[in-house]
């Protein structure tokens, strides 16, 4: 019988520490965001294709250019949760329109 109640504590001290710990991440502003240390680039490799990283500071994301997607950071702590990535769209310039535009020799 003390088991269950121990249980239940243990319960009740974790949820506790989790409460504090959601609240005052829901009152740091934005300027309190920690920095993602581009040191870590050496150890992390994309999880689906296991090729190296780069980091993107703009987006202040990691990108995977073999699989065309960015996993975020947050809080200086990069997500690589392949259900978290997001797909990235090639931006590339269309030549087909631009010979339209070139008189035929």
């Amino acid at each position: 019988m003390a088991a269950p109640m121990r249980a239940t504590r243990l319960f009740v001290t974790d949820w506790r520490s989790v409460r504090r710990f959601s609240l005052s991440a829901a009152l740091r502003s934005p300027q309190d965001e920690k920095k993602f240390d581009e040191r870590m680039l050496q150890y992390l490799v994309c999880p689906v294709s296991k090729t190296p990283l780069r980091y993107d500071k703009e987006n202040n994301e990691l990108v995977c250019d073999n699989m065309h997607v960015a996993y975020p950071i947050v809080n200086g702590i990069p997500n690589l949760v392949p259900t978290d990535a997001r797909k990235i769209t090639e931006v590339t310039k269309d030549t087909s329109t631009d010979n339209k535009n070139q008189p035929e020799t």
